[in-house]
């Protein structure tokens, strides 16, 4: 008799041959999915792990796309130290060249990228003039803030599952 291997094999699961996650399906659809084809609680598990990094690769690729879009709008602009007017003040010239910087649109990781030096000047003259960079250009965490506001269902469909999950593990200790 050979030995098994401890490991569930989801090679030929049904689910896989759906193609799970799809972007039109909504989340709890395919946990209902998996739990209802799927009777080995070690393999719902595992298929619901599997769900979740899917789905994370998709809000990272959405995510990414989304930066790409706001840096290709960023990028070919007049850089500070090719300015034309040099008695301008660095916000003034920042306003001028990125005008996405006054709708708190443009944050400070896509300046970096884009106007390093612009960014170092900016910093300084926030400094001098007692101001918060913060108010001059949003940082990353408020970026990462809009990006978790357009995916809420997602992180809290996640806590849901995983309480269910401990829950259910506690209850066949």
């Amino acid at each position: 008799m050979p030995i098994q291997n401890s490991t569930p094999n989801t090679n030929n699961c049904k689910l896989r041959e759906q193609n799970l996650p799809s972007e039109r399906i909504p989340l709890r659809e395919e946990i209902q999915a998996i739990v209802s084809i799927e009777t080995d609680r070690e393999r719902q598990v595992m298929l619901l792990v599997d769900l979740f990094r899917r789905r994370e690769v998709l809000l990272l690729r959405r995510a990414n796309q989304q930066v790409t879009k706001t840096d290709v709008m960023v990028s070919g602009r007049e850089k500070y130290e090719n300015r034309r007017d040099k008695r301008e003040s660095p916000v003034e010239f920042l306003r001028r060249v990125y005008p996405e910087a006054r709708t708190g649109e443009l944050f400070q990781f896509q300046l970096r990228q884009n106007d390093k030096k612009l960014l170092d000047v900016v910093r300084a003259w926030a400094k001098r003039n007692g101001k918060s960079m913060n108010e001059i250009l949003p940082p990353k965490s408020s970026y990462n803030d809009k990006m978790l506001l357009r995916y809420p269902t997602l992180a809290q469909d996640a806590s849901k599952l995983i309480s269910a999950l401990r829950r259910r593990n506690n209850k066949g200790e």
